[in-house]
């Protein structure tokens, strides 16, 4: 794999390289010989530069110095923080370290968030699920669960979501580990278990100062779920985030965590579940002729005809036809129909077609974009979970995309 560039490593910061590319993540692999770093980009690791072996060491150490992290100590995993501005904007990054059979892996993940947090309407959603996610945050009590895998986009959706109810005559908390930009008007939390400061003594305190709105970055365990949606009985509008796939995963997840099904069905407002997918640079991309496998598939998912479709090309403003992230997302309002299939346990089939009798799924939202010419037909189907997207109704579409992955 061809690097990135070159690399003058007495007079060129990594960190600061990183920037200029918009990498989110940069990753410090140590072999017997050298020290790899890969920067992941638009969600893929590209090979950055490597640094020879008689340096590799220092540059642990550097990074180590610069987080806080004990240098002493190479054997036992660690994690730290790391900030620094470049032309005038903040940027925070988690460091980790983990001992492997050729030294410390480092891994450096870049939040790449400024003070200007864009509104709802600018993070790429459609102006249908815009519209449901500002019905959401109007309420002025219960639940909204942003949901998706790691890097898909969630504190985004979360920070725009603040954005949009922040006002003075309101009492905003938000608990986070870490803060990722401090937000003028909102009162923030940092998670500091070293200090004694977890999620449950934050959240029990956080209760105590009469919070209209109180927004936990992640629910981390059992325990911290069921004290958010007890949070929400006393009349609190509660946001917060999980590790799932899609709406209806969220659901299941929540009923096998023993949280019971009246608190859940009478508190949840609304469920966000978001994936991101590379979009496609608006300087290169172009048509070509669909094949047959697309326009079944969009046939199938949309019930609509296609003959063209954009592709990536490559130029260079762009990585490769792609320009940045932007989110395939499905927005769930919860009704009085879902909210009683919940409380009264309604089997899973049925709970799962009530959520999306009137919205569209991920996958719908994700084609959608593809016919905007937003992101591609191959971005699509790389994110698609077919255990968790499609059901045994499915069964053929299934088998269809199955036969034609290469």
């Amino acid at each position: 794999m061809a690097l990135l560039r070159e690399y003058d490593f007495e007079k060129e910061p990594v960190l600061l390289d990183s920037i200029r590319f918009k990498a989110s993540d940069i990753h410090f692999d140590p072999t017997e010989t050298e020290l790899s770093i890969r920067f992941r980009i638009n969600g893929n690791l590209q090979e950055y530069t490597v640094a020879p072996e008689n340096i590799k060491s220092n540059i642990t150490t550097r990074i180590k110095i610069l987080a806080g992290m004990n240098i002493t100590d190479s054997m036992r995993p660690q994690t730290g923080t790391l900030k620094f501005e470049t032309e005038g904007k903040p940027h925070n990054m988690q460091v980790t370290s983990l001992p492997i059979t050729d030294g410390e892996k480092i891994v450096v993940h870049i939040n790449n968030y400024d003070n200007n947090i864009k509104s709802i309407s600018k993070i790429g959603i459609s102006p249908e699920d815009t519209d449901k996610i500002k019905r959401l945050v109007k309420n002025q009590e219960g639940i909204i669960l942003i949901t998706g895998t790691t890097s898909s986009g969630k504190t985004t959706t979360m920070y725009a979501m603040l954005k949009e109810v922040n006002n003075k005559s309101i009492n905003i908390i938000s608990i986070e580990d870490p803060v990722k930009v401090k937000l003028e008007g909102i009162n923030q939390v940092e998670i500091s278990p070293e200090k004694g400061l977890n999620y449950k003594t934050a959240l029990k305190y956080s209760l105590l100062q009469d919070p209209n709105i109180i927004c936990i970055d992640n629910l981390i365990d059992d325990e911290i779920t069921r004290d958010v949606i007890r949070a929400a009985i006393t009349g609190r509008l509660v946001i917060s985030s999980l590790y799932t796939k899609n709406a209806y995963t969220t659901i299941d997840t929540l009923l096998n965590m023993d949280v019971e099904n009246y608190l859940l069905g009478s508190n949840i407002n609304g469920i966000i579940s978001q994936r991101l997918v590379k979009k496609l640079c608006p300087h290169c991309k172009t048509l070509a002729p669909a094949t047959d496998y697309e326009k079944t598939i969009i046939k199938q998912m949309l019930n609509k005809d296609v003959e063209e479709l954009y592709h990536a090309k490559g130029c260079e403003e762009c990585q490769n036809g792609y320009l940045n992230q932007i989110p395939v997302i499905e927005v769930i309002e919860i009704n009085d129909e879902i909210r009683s299939a919940i409380t009264n346990k309604k089997n899973r089939k049925t709970i799962r077609d009530l959520l999306y009798k009137n919205n569209n799924t991920i996958l719908k939202d994700g084609f959608n974009k593809v016919l905007e010419g937003e992101t591609t037909f191959n971005e699509i189907i790389r994110i698609t979970d077919i255990k968790a997207d499609l059901t045994e109704d499915d069964k053929e579409l299934k088998e269809y995309i199955l036969g034609n992955l290469h």
